[in-house]
């Protein structure tokens, strides 16, 4: 290091001086007087001095020794200025009575570069720690003042957690990198509120404990001089799953009594009394045998009923089914050959009526691949009010051979009752089948170009007291992998438990933000999530341009996401969010003609998830975008711009991402031919962790 001397001119050191000299003028010592020499006459003046008492030699006394410079002083306005600013030097002199003198002083500023002197101003011109020293000219004497310009905070720099971290659930992140600060030291380093001890070498290290989802350190540095600087990094953590096959209970479809009260309406349209009469009348004979010389058999003629109801009930376990009609009435033939009793062949027309008929089936389900759902009756029963068999035409030629219609042994009851069941079976049970199977999801979604598909079956039915629980496997499809973009073994996935969903409605759909994450992965996966804007995009002119990054005339910016995004319960417990745990940003631009990278930084994205409905959707709306954004400064002299600039690009990102991650809108699906129109959709599950969608079914 070496100095710069500047001798200062008398007007100069005059300026410079001028406190010393008010302090001289104002001090109250009065300068000695030499009395010139004569006679003893002369003695009178010695009235004016008490050092002349005698008169008579012509002295006016003894003369005092010449001042001697044996102290000096340098004090600084400012010891601490930014660059530009100029700090005014005062130097005080002193003699050997501790008085205050105006004597020749040098000024000079060690090292040379960096700074400006001129009439007792140094000026700053750049970052740096200046040694101002003064010396009284052809002495020894000299004092000094440090004056230190520092206007960036520490450097900080991350090397743990490297860029696309995924740790497993509860696994610990080391935060490690170092932090400089060239110019007044490292005072302290923060890890939110812990100070994080710092090696001097400036490294440093600490672990960090993980939640499920996107995590975030936030590192904040100050130096010796005030200055601050921060610096985050992101991760993410959890539990895996892997994207191969469907997910089961992605999606869950809960039918109330209301919603199977509908069910049972729109089977009923396919259950008639033509259908369960073309089964039978197909099956014809109902009945055939034979008693002692006569042998038979029952045709049906013609089944009719009226006021057909058909209700399903939920039990633990099981399904029941019922079927109620009113006004039964049944034409059969009775064909007897009675040519073994003399008495020849014929055909005997017969009614079975009854006034009130009821016909239950108690059903389990199971289901197979591809979603097929098989409803298996496991009891069936048909009860009648007043059943009445009429065939009296007969009577008379059984009577003559000693028999009577009850002599040829058929349980017309069970008869019928059996018949009824088995078509009956034939007509509701494919229409139970059918309509479980029939909510399904098949949707596509058009995200920032790119589609990612959402297919979900039937891959479980349960009954309790409240109704049918349908589960659905998921499936998402998209683009295949794009180059470059980050692939992981699987996506996060959080609580799968089941909630207990309202009755209040006729249906409840529950969507698992799992299901969601793995539509975000798969886009990220894809590189959908990718951004390339420039400055035209931004709405920014060169101007602009040139305000946020000096020297350039154009501007592009890229964003690339080294984690996928993340849905999450919301720690708070309030609702869900949706997290980009690390994302890479890069800004170039032309300066003077040439391609030049202007900014490399990393940001972080944090919104809120609100279900919401419209019309015959779901939609998970996603707002308050916030984005932290760090640029990673060049150097040390970077920092102060570097933050300065992370304002900035936090308000592009956050605006920029809020239009990237649109509203992703669900149809409901159809159960049937029902038509459901959606009430009120919200959060639901112990960890908020399943969207609820409540419906009613016409």
């Amino acid at each position: 290091m070496s100095a710069r001397w500047t001798p200062v001119p008398a007007r100069a050191l005059l300026a410079l001086l001028l406190p010393v000299a008010l302090s001289a003028c104002s001090g109250g010592k009065t300068p000695a007087v030499e009395d010139e020499p004569g006679g003893g006459t002369d003695g009178a003046d010695g009235t004016d001095g008490t050092d002349g008492t005698d008169g008579t030699d012509g002295t006016d006394g003894t003369e005092e020794p010449d001042p001697v410079p044996t102290q000096i002083f340098l004090t600084a306005s400012d010891e601490t200025p930014a660059v530009g600013d100029r700090v005014q030097l005062t130097v005080t002199v002193l003699d050997q009575d501790g008085d205050p003198l105006v004597a020749p002083v040098q000024i000079g500023i060690a090292p040379e570069a960096g700074t400006s002197y001129a009439a007792g101003l140094v000026t700053i011109e750049q970052e740096g720690v200046y040694t101002v020293t003064a010396a009284v000219t052809d002495t020894a004497l000299s004092a000094s003042v440090v004056l230190t310009a520092d206007a960036n905070g520490p450097l900080l720099a991350i090397t743990s957690p490297a860029p696309g971290l995924w740790l497993d659930s509860g696994a610990s992140a080391t935060v490690a990198g170092t932090v400089v600060d060239p110019i007044s030291g490292v005072a302290e380093l923060r890890l939110g509120d812990a100070v994080v001890p710092v090696a001097e070498d400036g490294s440093f290290s600490v672990e960090v404990p993980s939640v499920d989802g996107g995590n975030l350190a936030t590192l904040t540095a100050v130096d010796g001089a005030g200055n601050t600087s921060d610096l985050s990094v992101g991760w993410a953590a959890g539990r895996q799953q892997s994207l191969i096959g469907g997910m089961p209970d992605g999606v869950v479809a809960h039918l109330n009594q209301g919603g199977l009260d509908a069910l049972g309406d729109l089977m009923l349209a396919e259950v008639s009394a033509a259908t369960i009469e073309a089964g039978i009348i197909a099956a014809n004979p109902l009945v055939s045998g034979s008693v002692s010389c006569a042998t038979y058999r029952v045709n049906v003629r013609n089944f009719d009923f009226q006021n057909p109801v058909l209700s399903l009930g939920p039990e633990p376990g099981q399904l029941r089914a019922t079927l109620e009609i009113d006004d039964l009435d049944v034409d059969f033939n009775l064909v007897a050959n009675l040519s073994g009793c003399f008495l020849g062949s014929s055909t005997f027309p017969g009614t079975l009526t009854d006034t009130h008929t009821t016909l239950e089936l108690v059903l389990e389900f199971s289901v197979g691949s591809g979603g097929d759902v098989t409803a298996d009756v496991i009891d069936s029963s048909v009860t009648f009010d007043a059943l009445d068999v009429n065939v009296a035409s007969i009577n008379t030629y059984l009577s003559a051979v000693g028999l009577s219609l009850s002599s040829l042994g058929i349980d017309w009851e069970t008869l019928i009752g059996d018949e009824v069941a088995v078509y009956a079976e034939d007509a509701v049970v494919p229409l139970v089948e059918e309509s479980i199977e029939s909510i399904v999801i098949n949707e596509e979604f058009d995200l920032l170009g790119g589609t990612i598909g959402l297919e979900a079956e039937v891959d479980r039915v349960d009954v309790d007291t409240d109704g049918l629980q349908i589960g659905l496997d998921t499936f998402i499809s998209g683009p295949p992998a794009a180059s470059g973009a980050p692939v992981f073994p699987g996506t996060l996935t959080f609580g799968r438990e089941v909630p207990a969903f309202p009755t209040a409605e006729d249906l409840v759909l529950g969507l698992h933000v799992d299901v969601v994450n793995r539509m975000l992965y798969r886009a990220s996966l894809g590189g959908l999530l990718n951004l390339e804007l420039s400055g035209s995009d931004l709405g920014l002119d060169a101007t602009l341009i040139d305000a946020f990054f000096p020297g350039a005339t154009t501007l592009d910016l890229s964003f690339t996401p080294s984690l996928p995004p993340v849905v999450r319960p919301d720690p708070s417990g309030v609702g869900m969010v949706l997290e980009v745990p690390a994302m890479a940003v890069e800004a170039r631009g032309l300066v003077d003609g040439v391609d030049t990278e202007l900014a490399l930084a990393t940001v972080q994205v944090r919104g809120a998830i609100t279900p919401v409905v419209s019309g015959s959707t779901l939609g998970l709306e996603i707002g308050a975008v916030e984005a932290l954004v760090d640029v990673l400064p060049a150097d040390p002299q970077s920092v102060t711009a570097a933050e300065a600039l992370e304002d900035t690009l936090a308000g592009f990102a956050a605006g920029l991402l809020g239009e990237m991650l649109p509203s992703l809108s669900l149809a409901l699906p159809p159960v049937g031919a029902l038509t459901l129109t959606p009430q009120t959709a919200g959060l639901t599950g112990t960890e908020l962790d399943w969207v609820q969608l409540e419906a009613s079914v016409d």
